[in-house]
């Protein structure tokens, strides 16, 4: 092949074969991103490099290479499938996306979803029937098309980038690890997920848990009243449940106002410090009225602004 005829079949397959990886590798590890950013304290950019953009490089060089080694008649085909998967991929990670549930860890319940498959199947085989069919037609399209659907998808991934500020990691005001010498109580709660990958955590090494923290309990098996974390956490701090008759803050700021785990706590003369993934006005509701303790929003510590979110008084009393 002449230098011509290899940049004419990089411009017919590397477009599709682009927007191929482009689709699982990037884009659809932002659309997951982007839909739960409260859960990261780093920018997509930081976990997309070095690895993700790697990936697609490699991936992305492989079927480009595999290409060239065909003839005229196959490497137009060929980039049409490319660019016939991809499109796949795209439509069912976005357009048919099957109700698994909630994804907590748990195992999936795929029979429900049985009934889905024959229609997908037939899906999938009539449109990379009908692009191998149609090879020169669309293999002409498919570059421009390509070069379009990923360029709109980066628009808008900077667009989002930018409208939702870069975040970052910043390490939690100092004063959150400050502990008691002799009087301790520390309450962690945890997701369905986060549960089963800590509970692994402590079976690798129980005793260690046991000799840093006496009295260390995990209660693996709690289940909680609500599917919804928000209203899970009044429910087991405060022992009042949920029962829709009225707004959610107000619920939230009575519950606590009038009886809860902190107020027993510093009944006790513990000082308390909460570390929270809600938002500080409603920290502030957890806190007996007039404690004066700490309490701190996570997300104040992933906007790099670590003292936002945080306050403190020098008259806290010994416990922890």
């Amino acid at each position: 092949m002449t230098p011509r005829d290899v940049a004419s079949r990089l411009y017919t397959l590397g477009f599709p074969a682009l927007f191929l990886v482009s689709v699982p590798f990037l884009i659809g590890t932002h659309t997951i991103y982007a839909s739960n950013v409260g859960e990261f304290a780093l920018p997509f950019s930081a976990m997309a490099a070095p690895w993700l953009l790697a990936v697609v490089g490699v991936t992305w060089g492989f079927l480009t290479a595999l290409g060239l080694l065909l003839s005229d008649r196959l490497v137009r085909m060929y980039g049409a499938l490319l660019f016939g998967v991809g499109l796949l991929l795209w439509a069912q990670g976005n357009l048919w996306v099957g109700d698994y549930g909630v994804l907590d860890g748990s195992e999936i319940d795929l029979e429900r979803l049985a009934w889905r498959v024959p229609y997908e199947l037939t899906l999938w085989s009539a449109v990379l029937v009908a692009v191998v069919a149609l090879g020169l037609r669309v293999s002409r399209i498919a570059p421009l098309a390509s070069q379009m659907f990923v360029g709109v998808q980066v628009v808008a991934i900077l667009v989002g980038q930018s409208a939702n500020g870069q975040a970052r990691w910043e390490e939690p005001p100092p004063e959150i690890y400050q502990f008691s010498a002799q009087q301790n109580v520390i309450v962690v709660v945890l997701d369905a997920f986060q549960s089963d990958v800590f509970e692994e955590f402590v079976e690798l090494d129980r005793p260690w848990f046991d000799e840093r923290f006496s009295g260390f309990v995990f209660f693996a098996d709690h289940a909680s009243p609500f599917p919804t974390t928000s209203l899970s956490m009044p429910a087991m701090l405060t022992g009042r449940t949920y029962r829709n008759a009225r707004p959610v803050p107000e619920f939230v700021r009575d519950a606590f106002g009038e009886a809860s785990i902190f107020r027993g706590l510093r009944r006790h003369g513990y000082e308390i410090d909460i570390a929270s993934i809600l938002e500080p006005s409603w920290v502030d509701d957890w806190f007996p009225a007039g404690a004066g303790e700490r309490g701190v929003d996570r997300s104040a510590w992933r906007s790099g602004d670590p003292t936002s979110a945080s306050r403190t008084t020098d008259d806290s009393p010994p416990g922890n």
